[in-house]
């Protein structure tokens, strides 16, 4: 198969599996919002912020430098692996410290266990982030495709059904942690390649220059799409940045 077929196959994959997850997620928040609250969903909104944020430093940008790099060997995957790992770890354990000020921030005491349970997710991104480079180098989209889809079909599965049995706001939390561990493993199922335990310095110079610009771009994007759910959550409270979230 030539390479323009693969290109055309893969978007194919892509929009199918973009169009499936639009349906499932536009299900999923109706379904929801009748039977939690606005609290429950500006409560999450206002987490979201912050653990979406710290998520940008997650991968640095080395997932991205990998797939660009023409001659990436298995030293420079594994490298940007291990990389990865360390760095999830550290900001899980930053933002654990840190939780207490967020909440305080917001005046919701309840938002402190809420991020230290989210910051699991840093970890879990850490581990995929090299594993969907791998797949998206070898243009593997059908099965980036699948993982994403089913990702999201099973969170929603997770979340409605923690939200019937009175969840609240943690019915959201299980949706979200449903969705990144079913992208970890699906990830690690389909993929041929695993880490190995090689960490070159040399390796990691190749990668880090193309990283720092991308991860510098993708702070400065963050902001600008997230800065007005920042200053609702803060100035006008959880219900009604609920409100608005859902309506965004």
């Amino acid at each position: 198969m030539s390479l323009k077929e693969k290109t055309i196959k893969g978007l194919s994959w892509s929009a199918l599996s973009q169009g499936g997850k639009v349906l499932s997620q536009f299900v999923t928040t109706a379904i929801l919002a009748r039977i939690l609250s606005p609290q429950d969903f500006g409560l999450l909104a206002m987490a979201l912020v912050f653990t979406e944020f710290v998520n940008i430093f997650c991968d640095v940008g080395v997932g991205n430098a990998i797939v660009q790099k023409k001659d990436a060997t298995e030293e420079h995957f594994s490298t940007a692996f291990w990389l990865n790992l360390g760095i999830g770890v550290c900001l899980m354990c930053l933002l654990a410290v840190l939780s207490p000020l967020v909440a305080k921030f917001y005046d919701k005491p309840q938002l402190s266990l809420i991020l230290r349970v989210l910051s699991v997710n840093f970890v879990i991104f850490s581990l995929s982030f090299v594993f969907q480079a791998h797949l998206s180098k070898h243009l593997e989209f059908k099965k980036l495709a699948f993982r994403s889809l089913l990702s999201v079909v099973l969170g929603s599965v997770a979340g409605i059904a923690a939200a019937f049995n009175g969840w609240g706001v943690w019915s959201l939390v299980a949706q979200t942690l449903t969705v990144s561990v079913v992208n970890l493993l699906s990830l690690v199922f389909m993929s041929s390649w695993y880490p190995r335990f090689l960490f070159s310095r040399e390796a990691l110079r190749d990668i880090f220059g193309f990283s720092v610009n991308t991860t510098a771009s993708g702070i400065l994007y963050y902001w600008t799409r997230n800065i007005d759910k920042l200053l609702i959550g803060k100035f006008l409270g959880a219900q009604l940045l609920g409100f608005y979230s859902i309506a965004y």
